[in-house]
């Protein structure tokens, strides 16, 4: 299916299939009855065991065979999808990237609607999981390699990453160090924890940074839950020479069933931005701020 150009976000995703204002038990209704019967019974262990703490994310991401099936069980994330796509739309716009790569770009929501939006731009995507990308491929121009980030090998460089929820909060160690408490800029967080997820970031960001150009940048948006998981993304960009521009943070706030939930957006580049950059304390003091406010 090929929306039509310049739909906004949420009637992108509504043509692609999916849900609004629907709970989550009642998705879950939705998405069991798209299955085949022999599947439903294998969905609703890992559910289980999701719940238990004994399955990986990614036993689920690997249930979907088609657009609508894909389409109701990422519609839990709806709310949020809207927002990040209107946040990397206006990143594109922009910055005017010629050529775009998303890493764990999945069934390719993300990529399909930058693609009516900026139809001269080229984008590319790479995700481990073959089934969400046979999804995406249903648009042609896009370039797509399933690869895990560690793995992706490529011999072009790009002017702009961007991840959006591309990896899984579940890949990060947890910490075994005592917990303590410190703060930055007033917002406290602990430095064991925080420490001990350097690396996860540090990897990340070291191979996205071999896929950029010399001037290129990273685009990120993600579930971090606490001021020391942005800490731990602050630090780990500057190990790989790489700094959050000035102007280059963002929290996007989003209303769903639970709440108002805040997800971190970095803007990030190598050593050779003109504009400066955000040292950690702003980057918590803006996010410590926007805690507070309505």
């Amino acid at each position: 299916m090929h929306p039509p150009k310049n739909l906004g976000p949420r009637a992108f995703l509504k043509k692609l299939g999916f849900q609004f204002d629907k709970k989550p038990t009642a998705l879950d209704r939705a998405f069991l009855k798209s299955l085949p019967v022999e599947v439903r019974d294998e969905v609703e262990d890992i559910w289980v065991r999701l719940h238990s703490g004994f399955a990986h994310i990614s036993e689920l991401y690997s249930v979907p065979q088609n657009e609508k099936q894909a389409s109701l069980l990422f519609s839990h994330d709806a709310s949020r999808a809207i927002s990040t796509m209107s946040w990397f739309a206006n990143v594109v716009e922009n910055q005017k990237p010629q050529d775009v790569l998303e890493v764990g770009c999945g069934a390719g929501y993300l990529l399909r609607f930058l693609h009516t939006r900026f139809p001269e731009t080229k984008f590319s995507g790479i995700d481990r999981q073959e089934n969400l990308l046979a999804i995406a491929a249903v648009d042609t121009a896009l370039n797509l390699h399933a690869s895990s980030y560690e793995q992706a090998t490529t011999k072009k460089c790009y002017d702009l990453i961007i991840c959006d929820f591309g990896w899984d909060n579940q890949d990060i160690p947890e910490s075994q160090k005592p917990h303590s408490s410190a703060d930055i800029a007033g917002a406290l967080y602990c430095p064991g924890c925080s420490d001990d997820q350097i690396p996860f970031f540090s990897t990340l960001l070291d191979q996205f940074s071999r896929f950029l150009n010399e001037y290129g940048q990273i685009a990120i948006v993600g579930r971090f839950p606490h001021i020391g998981s942005i800490r731990a993304l602050y630090l780990a960009a500057e190990k790989c020479e790489l700094l959050v521009e000035r102007g280059g943070f963002h929290v996007i706030r989003v209303m769903n069933s639970e709440g108002t939930e805040r997800f971190p957006a970095f803007l990030i580049t190598k050593n050779n931005s003109k504009s400066g950059s955000l040292q950690l304390e702003d980057v918590a003091a803006l996010y410590h701020r926007d805690s507070f406010s309505s």
